[in-house]
């Protein structure tokens, strides 16, 4: 790699030879997009644009400046940097739960954890996790002999936790959801939606027969460098060995979990952002909320997941 090149540096290269100063503002497009979808006035619809350009912003920022927000070895301002970061993102999660949601389910858009489904809409989403999802899931194991995946940039994974039954030995298995599969499934025309990995993550014991599940959670990496994307993820083999830069995780994960997951990376615990709002807010604002809203209404039938991709189908796309 010729440092010298623009085109091959990685970020960590590029920020050394260009002085502190430069990147003091770098955050400021992001406060002013999160200013406002805070507004009084802002409607839900816009504010889900906002928050979802909000979060393409922040990856961003990391894929093209991650020398400016990296904790390990940084400087004051650096350090100041991640601090400011971490409270806006704080401030997309806060509007997340108290404004967007509540506004959603006064337009009878609902998003639902899995165990406030019913019975026959979590049947339902079962038979869909059978037959069009599992066949997409490739569970790995990370022990003596397995090491940890090569995980894509801004791919969403589920990290799992299981138990052998008969040995009591505790099994890291990680699975990678591809971009294929509609961030929000629901299983009726109701517009109750279930974020993908609550259908996953209820439905594991099918995916891993011989285990007992002790627990599992989301996580996303964020990547140096800004590979080809497709369907909003980086592909190829550029968006699985470059660098990463950057852990978010579950809010709810345990921090053993976590300790595995910023060593398998080779991160450092100041890489982390631990959120409370769905990982992925670009994808979660984009379908089917927003052509719900467009449509003010709740919907016909939604889409499963596999080939027809994007949400709710309008049955005229």
């Amino acid at each position: 790699m010729n440092a010298r090149n623009p085109v091959t540096q990685t970020s960590f290269e590029r920020e050394s030879s260009i002085g502190p100063g430069r990147y003091e503002g770098l955050l400021a497009p992001v406060e002013s997009l999160l200013g406002a979808a805070v507004g009084s006035r802002t409607s839900t619809a816009r504010r889900l644009r906002l928050l979802g350009a909000v979060g393409r912003r922040v990856d961003s920022l990391f894929q093209r400046r991650a020398a400016s927000f990296r904790v390990a070895g940084a400087g004051a301002a650096a350090l100041a940097r991640r601090e400011r970061l971490r409270g806006l993102l704080d401030g997309a999660d806060a509007l997340w739960a108290r404004a967007v949601l509540p506004s959603l389910r006064e337009r009878g858009i609902a998003i639902h954890e899995w165990g406030e489904l019913r019975e026959d809409e979590r049947r339902a989403l079962a038979q869909i996790f059978i037959r069009e999802l599992s066949p997409l899931l490739t569970p790995l194991t990370v022990d003596a002999t397995h090491p940890f995946p090569a995980v894509a940039s801004l791919s969403l994974n589920v990290a799992v936790l299981a138990r052998e039954p008969r040995t009591g030995a505790e099994r890291f298995i990680g699975i990678e959801i591809p971009p294929t599969v509609p961030r929000l499934l629901c299983a009726t025309p109701s517009a109750r939606l279930v974020p993908v990995e609550c259908v996953i993550g209820a439905n594991l014991p099918a995916l891993l027969p011989d285990l007992e599940v002790v627990h599992h959670h989301t996580f996303r990496v964020t990547r140096d460098g800004r590979p080809l994307r497709a369907n909003g993820v980086a592909n190829g083999l550029a968006s699985r060995t470059r660098t990463a830069v950057r852990l978010e995780v579950d809010a709810a994960m345990p921090s053993a979990q976590r300790a595995r997951l910023i060593a398998g990376l080779g991160l450092a615990g100041g890489d982390l952002d631990a959120v409370t709002a769905p990982l992925d807010l670009a994808a979660v604002t984009a379908e089917p909320l927003a052509r719900l809203l467009a449509r003010g209404r709740t919907g016909a039938a939604c889409v499963r997941a596999g080939a027809e991709r994007g949400g709710c189908d309008d049955g005229g796309r």
